[in-house]
């Protein structure tokens, strides 16, 4: 088990070290710079070209912008290394204020959505697979594919229309209560788990498939009083889709934050790319691959955790 951790820890930390260069090099790529936008702001136009010009170029070579890229590339690692993400070029608050205050309601609204997604696919799925070709499975078949058809921001429009305008049980604000989190956290929970429902029916009848389940059958054990062995034996690949959902919920929720107005990491980021906060884009986009690595990396530690053929490091 320990030469399982000590191996996906050096692969996430790679991981994580490409990704700081990857992120330095998209944002290299704007086509402006942090000095340039915070000077030629509205409020700065009234500037002399010629002396607005200078001072950017005094403030450049003071921050180190003219230094060659590896330079400034090493210069912001150290920073990075010590959680100085730079400040909001808008409001001057330091980036990881910022992400302090938001990245905790979208990781508690992500929780909420994959256990709403997670509970509604098990069983969904068990019943879809335990009622193969039967009604049952053709109506979750059915709607497995309505939500797949529909655009999920519609799905949000309409249904905070109806929730906020008509039946006036769900207010637009700002705040981060447990009462606002439910409407986007069943919304988002039940819009991901035609996926999930699939994977779990497959498995199932995978397993129930198997000679120890047709064993048990004939001796007289109803299916749903086993399914609980198939289910086990099919939880990796249902613990991999997920983990997988649950790390693309911390920071691909920005439709779901943005409609719903929930002050999270998505909105945050949303917010800093439409008003062009380099700062903030920039530390955003580092957290939310950090989160996702991390979260890759405690997920593989669960698998030798749940496999023991995982933890002798193979699959014989």
């Amino acid at each position: 088990m320990t030469k399982l951790i000590l191996t996906r820890l050096g692969s996430t930390l790679v991981s994580l070290f490409l990704a700081t260069i990857i992120v330095f090099m998209i944002m290299q790529a704007s086509p402006s710079d942090p000095i340039t936008l915070l000077l030629k702001t509205p409020g700065q136009r009234a500037i002399d070209k010629d002396v607005l010009e200078h001072k950017i170029e005094v403030l450049r070579e003071e921050s180190g912008l003219n230094d060659p890229p590896i330079v400034q590339y090493v210069n912001w690692l150290k920073r990075v290394a010590r959680f100085d993400l730079g400040k909001s070029l808008l409001t001057g608050e330091p980036v990881r204020s910022a992400i302090a205050r938001t990245l905790p309601n979208s990781v508690k609204l992500a929780i909420f959505s994959t256990l709403v997604q997670f509970s509604l696919a098990v069983f969904l799925g068990a019943l879809s697979a335990l009622k193969s070709d039967q009604l049952a499975d053709q109506v979750i078949r059915f709607f497995c594919i309505f939500l797949k058809s529909i655009p999920f921001f519609a799905i949000c429009i309409v249904t905070l229309t109806f929730f906020s305008s008509t039946l006036h049980l769900y207010a637009i604000n700002t705040d981060a209560s447990f009462k606002r989190m439910l409407l986007p956290g069943i919304l988002v929970g039940v819009t991901l788990t035609p996926n999930l429902i699939r994977l779990v029916r497959v498995s199932i009848l995978d397993e129930l498939s198997k000679t120890y389940v047709l064993d048990a059958l004939s001796k007289g054990y109803g299916k749903w009083k086993i399914v609980s062995y198939p289910l086990r034996n099919a939880m990796l690949p249902i613990l991999t889709a997920i983990s997988i959902s649950f790390a693309a919920n911390i920071g691909g929720m920005v439709v779901t934050e943005s409609i719903f107005v929930w002050p999270g990491i998505g909105h945050y980021g949303l917010d800093a790319v439409m008003k062009l906060d380099y700062f903030a884009v920039q530390g955003y986009i580092l957290i939310v691959v950090t989160f996702v690595l991390l979260i890759n990396f405690f997920t593989d530690i669960l698998y030798g955790l749940y496999n023991p053929r995982i933890r002798r490091g193979g699959f014989e």
